[in-house]
Order: structure tokens, then sequence, then C-alpha cells
């Protein structure tokens, strides 16, 4: 056995890995989130965007009309009641199993 503070190197090797795991689990869970966030039908933000490509011709001209008052609707619900959070946990950890579910069947 190689000893090094105490500690066997097999073991040093797997907290070293277990921590590199930890921090690409994270990374890759922000990422979505972001990603998904960034998805919804708010004007600043790229969801509207693809709205866009949906909506009829009457609807979009009223959206556009009144974009900058829906916006602020939707931000005001968003922030002053917990509607998003669910929502984004759910979609998250949906995309995040597909994600995770390749490496694992690759390299497991």
């Amino acid at each position: 056995y190689l000893q090094a503070n105490g500690l066997d190197v097999t073991e040093k090797a797997f907290r070293m890995w277990n921590a590199l795991i930890s921090i690409v689990y994270c990374f890759v869970h922000l990422n979505v989130a972001l990603a998904i966030f960034n998805l919804i039908p708010i004007p600043p933000l790229d969801g509207s965007r693809i709205l866009d490509c949906f909506l009829p011709q009457k609807a979009f001209v009223i959206y556009h009309k009144y974009e900058q008052y829906i916006s602020m609707a939707l931000m005001a619900v968003l922030i002053f009641t917990d509607i998003l959070s669910p929502l984004l946990m759910i979609a998250t950890g949906a995309v995040e199993s597909v994600i995770l579910y390749i490496p694992t069947k690759v390299f497991l």
C-alpha cells in the first residue's frame, strides 16, 4: 500500500474522481437549467423568438403591439409566484436524465 498523508493512494484517487464527477454534474445541471429558462417566451429571452414562428399573423401583430406589457406581466407572475420553479425542476430533471444516461451506457 502506498501511503500519502494517512490515506492510501487508491482512496485519494477515488475521492478526487468523486469530486470531479460532482463538478461535472453541477456544470451540466446549471447549463441545462439556464438553457430551459432561456426558452421561456418572454421577449428578452430566446423563447419569444421561437414563439413568433408559431403565432398566427393576427396574434403575432397583437403580441408585438403589447410585447412590453406582456413581458412585464409575465415577469411579475414569475417573480411573485412560485409557478416557474416546479416546472423548471421537472424539465431540467427530464433533460438531465437523458444527457446523463448516455455517458453511463457508453463509458460504464
